[in-house]
């Protein structure tokens, strides 16, 4: 059996694993992200703050009452102290996720399918909403089909442009792009009985969109052909 105590291996800059085998249970895989790790000691420090202020401040069972509290606390009678042994074994999770898998694949390979798989599920998850897709509801075989071939579409397009910017710009953040990008407005406006569309100013790196995938913003004002709805 492989030591728990055994060196990470570095597969990428926010992925760490080692594995572990036991013979009654399988072939564990621990993963490690020391980004992830980092957050959660902050927020854990955050937290520990805000306890230490509310035991100052009294209150001490309306804490106890507070599930999310209750288990930094020891309490004796009416008072109430913070547990720091329990803080300590919690900090040694930090990061950390645990997969068993039966298959044959190095380490790093499983790790790295894990993480993609995890992606494509959240992906699924949330392009309905970013999508606004509706109906909601499918009921027949083919807009089922077209439902989810929509859905995969959008994931491949998002795939795309999240690889094109981190080729042109590594650690960028394909959803905050896109966020800057969805501030982008456009208004029609009317001047001396010409009708014109001018767009707001972009916003953040919403500019990285347009030069990962190699084309220009829109031009701030365009005239309008208000009369190309009229014609045949």
């Amino acid at each position: 059996m492989l030591s728990w105590n055994a060196r990470y291996l570095k597969v990428k800059d926010n992925l760490k694993v080692k594995e572990v085998r036991i013979d009654e249970l399988g072939r564990f895989i621990l993963c490690l992200n020391p980004e992830a790790k980092e957050r959660d000691r902050l927020a854990r420090k955050s937290m520990v703050a805000k306890l230490e202020q509310k035991l100052l401040k009294g209150g001490t069972k309306s804490l106890v009452g507070n599930r999310g509290y209750r288990r930094y606390l020891n309490v004796n009678g009416k008072a109430a102290t913070i547990n720091r042994e329990a803080l300590k074994r919690e900090e040694r999770f930090d990061g950390k996720y645990l997969l068993l898998t039966n298959s044959d694949l190095p380490t790093e390979q499983v790790a790295l399918a894990y993480k993609d798989l995890w992606k494509v599920e959240r992906a699924f998850r949330e392009l309905k909403s970013g999508l606004d897709l509706r109906p909601i509801y499918h009921w027949t075989d083919s807009r089922i089909k077209g439902h989810v071939m929509v859905c995969y579409l959008a994931l491949v397009l998002e795939s795309t442009l999240q690889k094109k910017l981190r080729d042109i710009k590594p650690g960028i953040s394909c959803r905050k792009v896109m966020r800057n990008l969805a501030q982008m407005q456009a208004v029609i406006v009317s001047f001396e009985g010409q009708a014109y569309l001018t767009r707001s100013e972009l916003q953040g790196e919403a500019y990285m969109a347009f030069k990962a995938t190699g084309t220009r913003p829109p031009n701030h004002m365009q005239l309008m052909d208000i009369y190309a709805e009229s014609r045949p």
